[in-house]
């Protein structure tokens, strides 16, 4: 789940904000080593109609995506993390 917003201050500039909640075993859906939630805001410019440039800072809580692809047991690892996500697109 999610929930996002954004603000077009000018015609290429866009900021957003994101709050997302993943459980990545429904069948844990109750045990936080389980679930993912992530805060992200992010910055977009578009050039063109074709091409743009997106720079996203993500902060993550848990670590349910290590331990359902068993590199952890539950309730071990870093709970908290950070990161930066550079994107370029252009589309057809």
């Amino acid at each position: 789940h999610y929930l996002q917003g954004s603000w077009q201050p000018v015609d290429s500039w866009e900021l957003m904000a994101r709050v997302e909640r993943a459980v990545t075993d429904s069948a844990q859906s109750g045990d936080g080593a389980f679930t993912e939630s992530r805060r992200v805001l992010g910055l977009a410019w578009r050039a063109s109609h074709n091409f743009g440039v997106r720079l996203e800072h993500r902060w993550h809580r848990g670590h349910g995506l290590a331990v359902t692809h068993e590199l952890l047991e539950p309730g071990e690892g870093r709970a908290r993390s950070q990161s930066s996500v550079l994107s370029v697109n252009y589309q057809f």
